[in-house]
This record gives structure tokens, sequence and C-alpha cells, in this order.
């Protein structure tokens, strides 16, 4: 147990200084480019042989520095990317990562599928609440109102109706 705690504490620490190191070159780099560009254009085209060839091995000394720092950088990204787990080697970062984009897929398509489900009901329930409203075009309330207004007259016709000596109870 204390081996594994040892392994991962020592696993961690890699990885930190792995993305030190990477945090480090991406900030030396254009740093270098920069001095580089400067040094160059800095001295003048007439200048002597010695300097010259002084001038090209510094260029080469530090595109060959250029050169180890991306390597030691694809070094720590395969370090990374291609740990494996000391329990079952066939795990990898990389396949961790490829499980945890398929499943952020996954449930990006469930909540389309949701969102387009949730739309349907949404436009349902719009149109269910304009035919109740009657949106200024009739619709239910329309139908309440008339029928309001027919039970209204209708009374009122019953009551005529006795006024003038119709004694049927049932109407």
């Amino acid at each position: 147990m204390d081996e594994i705690q040892t392994t991962e504490a020592a696993v961690e620490s890699a990885q930190d200084r792995i993305q030190l190191l990477l945090r480090e070159i991406g900030q030396i780099h254009p740093r270098l480019q920069e001095r580089l560009s400067h040094a160059l254009n800095k001295f003048p085209l007439d200048i002597s042989r010695k300097r010259a060839a002084n001038d090209d091995l510094l260029a080469m000394t530090i595109e060959a520095s250029l050169v180890k720092v991306s390597f030691m950088r694809a070094q720590a990204l395969g370090m990374l990317y291609d740990h494996r787990s000391s329990q079952n080697p066939e795990l990898t970062m990389r396949g961790a990562l490829k499980g945890a984009y398929a499943k952020l897929q996954a449930e990006e398509r469930e909540m389309e599928e949701e969102e387009c489900k949730l739309d349907r009901e949404l436009t349902e329930y719009q149109t269910l609440l304009d035919m109740v409203d009657g949106g200024g075009r009739g619709g239910f309330r329309q139908i309440v109102a008339d029928f309001a207004r027919v039970e209204k007259e209708l009374e009122e016709c019953k009551k005529d109706l006795r006024r003038l000596g119709w004694t049927r109870e049932d109407s």
C-alpha cells in the first residue's frame, strides 16, 4: 500500500515537474526567437568573417536548443498522455481522455434530444394556451363567452314566458 502511495506521489511529482517545464518552455521559446531576431538584425551586413561564423554558430546553437526543447516537450507530452496504470497496464491517460470525451459527446446528444423534446412540449403548451386565451381570435374564451350569453338569454326568455303565463316547469 505504501509502495502504491509512493508511486502515485512520484507520478504526481513528475507530472507537476513536466507541467512546470512545459510552462517554462512556452515562456522561453518566444523570448529566444525574439533575441535571435534582434541579434541578427542588430549587426550590420558587412561584419567580419569571424563574427559571421560566430553568429552562425550561435544561431545553430539556438536552433539546436529549440530542437532539444521541442523534443523535451514531446517527451513530456508522451509521458503525460501515455502514462499507464500500475494496477492495469492497459489503462492509459489517452484512453481515459477518449472515454471521457465519448461520454461527454453522448451526454451532449442526450441534451440535444431533450432540448428538442422540451421545445416540442413548449410549442404544444403555447398552442393550448393560445386556444384557451383565444389570442384575440376566438377560441375557448369565445366559446365560454357565447355559452354564458346563451344561458343569460335563456333565463331571460324563461322569465318572459312565465310573465306571459307559460307554466311548464321543465323548461
